[in-house]
């Protein structure tokens, strides 16, 4: 294996890019593990980052607090270049920037932009820096737009208008009006309600390994168009009157007291968690899963689960990734499961991605983990109700071990 130094692989980056782009002066500078490109003007971000990703051999991993280090064939020889993916800083001159400032407000027109002037260079700000999907949207168009392209650029599809902005704060949000709103009796039903939520997108939800199912009371069963519901799961923290004050829990077991809960003791806890559950919103379309809302109170999807067995109407069903022979049914127990499952599916999965040489021996990657896997332990036991079965991690590892 062959490695190079930050300076060897800075002329490799400098090489490629005078052959990508002849016309293109660019700065391709170095120290120790970093590389720095800028240009002015001409190409894009995307169609640069293209070629100079490739480059990066060194990654920081801030969970471990360490470096790791990615191979690259090349020519059939495994090399590492020992550096960073390279930074890159696309500049503006003034005239170029009141053409990107143009084509933006083209685009979106209510985005408020400001262009910046400097002795040798233009910067383009955000004045409405605090709104991410404004941020995200200029950010894409300043990423892909060029010289060669600056006439004709559209919006990409995945970033498409999603809507207005309100005249006071410039938030972008679209209205959504359900086709149906049907308040029923709670009906009796159970979800999955992940440990991480919170989410904006729901396939935040999804990707995440699944928590034993929890009682829940439909109170409500809302249907949205198929266009207006793939609008909601992609915009969950968006204000939706119709979710509003609903949401929560209850018990069966509640104790009958006067008092409210802050006046509970630990065997009032006890008795109320033995026959909890949450109050949830039904959401569906007609070719669309349902889900589960419950706001808490709120009027935005504060917490999102996933039907054990969908009510009526059935739609379609979710790809909902669960560990095999992981489960907290049983809230007196820690996991009995041990990591053997998540580290295969780890392992399939560096395979797919072509990342052989990232594969650890077991040992060293449930050192790793252990810790990852007793929070959300932990974390699922709050959800249920069960703090007082919370074991101490060294309690726990000898459970799983």
């Amino acid at each position: 294996m062959t490695t190079y130094t930050s300076t060897q692989t800075a002329k490799f980056v400098r090489a490629e890019l005078k052959s990508a782009f002849p016309k293109q002066k660019f700065s391709v500078t170095s120290s120790r593990h970093s590389i720095d490109v800028s240009w002015f003007d001409g190409a894009s971000t995307k169609e640069v980052a293209a070629i100079t990703d490739k480059f990066g051999g060194m990654e920081f991993d801030g969970m471990r607090d360490c470096d790791t280090f990615q191979k690259t064939m090349v020519n059939g020889e495994q090399v590492l270049y020992y550096c960073y993916a390279p930074n890159l800083h696309h500049r503006f001159t003034h005239s170029f920037a009141q053409k990107v400032v143009a084509k933006a407000l083209q685009l979106k027109p209510y985005l408020q932009l400001e262009i910046i002037g400097y002795d040798t260079h233009a910067a383009i700000d955000y004045t409405d820096g605090w709104n991410g999907l404004t941020r995200s949207n200029m950010a894409e168009i300043i990423d892909n737009v060029s010289e060669s392209n600056l006439q004709d650029f559209s919006i990409p599809s995945q970033i498409a208008i999603l809507g207005e902005a309100n005249d006071s704060d410039l938030e972008v949000e679209i209205e959504i009006v359900p086709i149906s709103i049907v308040h029923v009796e709670n009906v009796e039903a159970q979800g999955t309600f992940p440990s991480f939520n919170k989410y904006d997108c729901l396939d935040g939800y999804i990707e995440q390994v699944q928590p034993a199912p929890t009682n829940v009371r439909i109170t409500d069963r809302i249907e949205l168009s198929n266009s207006d519901y793939d609008i909601f799961i992609n915009s969950l923290l968006d204000d939706r009157e119709w979710l509003a004050g609903k949401g929560g829990s209850g018990s069966t077991t509640r104790p009958d007291m006067d008092s409210d809960n802050f006046n509970y003791t630990e065997a009032d806890w006890v008795e109320y968690r033995q026959g909890v559950y949450l109050l949830v919103v039904e959401v569906f379309a007609a070719d669309r899963a349902v889900i589960y809302i419950d706001p808490q109170g709120f009027n935005h999807a504060r917490y999102v689960g996933f039907p054990v067995e969908p009510a009526e109407p059935l739609a379609a069903n979710f790809d909902i990734p669960i560990l095999h022979g992981r489960s907290f049914a049983n809230a007196n127990e820690p996991p009995k499961t041990p990591l053997q499952d998540r580290y295969r599916l780890w392992v399939t999965a560096q395979i797919e991605r072509g990342a052989i040489d990232r594969i650890q021996s077991y040992a060293a990657w449930a050192a790793f983990q252990m810790p990852i896997v007793y929070q959300e332990w932990v974390t699922a036991q709050i959800a249920l109700g069960s703090i007082d079965q919370i074991v101490s991690f060294d309690d726990w590892v000898k459970t799983i071990a």
